[in-house]
């Protein structure tokens, strides 16, 4: 449905916009004169249809004219909201803000969200001393430094509404993450073959009942991304958008068998550092190579050698017990100093 929230100019606007470039694309499909078609119904009798965002989004890139999208987002007052974790791959984290500035020279609002800084990656492992994250028994890095923050910025923004959140996830990237696409396939009234819808569940509990998410690229391969990223979205009819320096830095023409899509420098949870590898492998890049020492400095930071083991009753702020006694810690600079004055050694 059209939203309440557009005025009806840019509604007219939009309208007369899908109308014209439909005219146009059933010309070329069918050899019928344009001014034919669009003459067949009053080019001034909008009661018959209101034009909703998907039409905006299909006719626009059929027409390959992205300005009506832009318009579209000013005159909702969306906020585009961009999450820094501060372990991006610097390529990663310079085509981001180049993005951002684009948006910013075309009007588009947009804000950007952080994890507080004492929930952060490296503070949380050298500040608190919490091992390194890994995925069999201690995954805190995807909710602590992305998905918490997000969750809170959106809840924030988004007042008594509701909100569609829409993600890059695609069937082939992990196995686990198949089979829970498979279990949720036609879910919510979906189709197969449209990608991955699930509406709002008011039932849910918090924000979990007021956004929807769909996942466009569901059924994108590898090289539908790349070719994307590289060829088409940086073309001005496709938004000029500067994506480029993404599949460069991860390896160029060889980046569809790479296949690497990990973004945050020596992820712990990858059990190869493709990306990494490739990145520091363009000359452009090389200076980057000592942070491959990460992965493998966090890994032996798990090990018990460089942990300390809480022993006794750990009371918290508010008299009770904490949870997980006698677990190990991360033998950090403060920990070290207080086990040298406790033991003499």
């Amino acid at each position: 449905m059209a939203d309440s929230r557009i005025p009806d100019d840019v509604l007219d606007a939009v309208y007369q916009f899908v109308r014209r470039h439909k005219a146009e694309w059933l010309s070329k499909k069918t050899g019928t004169p344009a001014g034919t078609i669009w003459n067949k119904a009053n080019p001034h009798d909008t009661s018959h249809h209101k034009p909703t965002l998907s039409d905006v989004l299909v006719w626009s890139q059929i027409a390959g004219d992205y300005s009506i999208v832009q318009s579209l987002c000013r005159a909702l007052g969306g906020v585009f909201v961009a999450l820094h974790t501060r372990q991006e791959l610097p390529p990663l984290a310079i085509a981001a803000h180049e993005i951002m500035d684009e948006l910013k020279e075309r009007g588009i609002e947009f804000r950007i969200v952080r994890a507080p800084l004492d929930k952060r990656f490296l503070v949380y492992i050298l500040g608190r001393g919490v091992p390194p994250p890994n995925n069999n028994t201690l995954r805190w890095c995807t909710r602590q430094i992305k998905v918490d923050p997000m969750a809170a910025a959106i809840a924030e923004s988004l007042g008594d509404g509701n909100a569609l959140t829409i993600t890059g996830v695609r069937q082939g990237e992990s196995a686990i993450r198949d089979r829970r696409i498979e279990m949720s396939c036609g879910k919510d009234g979906a189709e197969c073959g449209q990608g991955w819808y699930q509406q709002v569940l008011p039932e849910s509990k918090g924000l979990r009942g007021r956004i929807a998410t769909l996942a466009p690229l569901l059924h994108w391969r590898v090289c539908h991304i790349w070719e994307w990223l590289r060829h088409w979205a940086p073309q001005a009819k496709y938004g000029g958008w500067p994506t480029e320096i993404i599949a460069d830095a991860y390896g160029g023409n060889e980046a569809e068998e790479i296949n690497a899509r990990t973004g945050c420098v020596g992820c712990p949870l990858a059990q190869k550092e493709k990306a990494l590898e490739s990145i520091v492998a363009v000359r452009r890049w090389a200076y980057l190579i000592p942070l491959q020492e990460l992965k493998p400095l966090y890994r032996w930071l798990r090990e018990p050698a460089q942990r300390l083991r809480k022993s006794g009753i750990e009371r918290l702020k508010d008299g009770s017990i904490g949870k997980n006694p006698q677990r190990m810690r991360v033998t950090t600079g403060r920990s070290a100093a207080a086990t040298t004055c406790f033991t003499g050694h």
